[in-house]
């Protein structure tokens, strides 16, 4: 489940935005959540194109 929902992507890069010298976010990590972001602004468009 954690592979595919961005929860522990987001936990990796908030800690490496906090910690940066501690904690290294993989590139796996970013692809996934900008990933779950495309998807949602593309799904909040076709939704609100369908209003109109």
């Amino acid at each position: 489940m954690h592979h595919w929902l961005p929860l522990e992507s987001m936990g990796e890069i908030m800690r490496h935005t906090i910690l940066s010298a501690d904690f290294a976010a993989p590139l796996s990590a970013w692809l996934l959540l900008a990933a779950w972001c495309a998807a949602a602004v593309t799904g909040a468009s076709w939704a609100l194109g369908r209003r109109s």
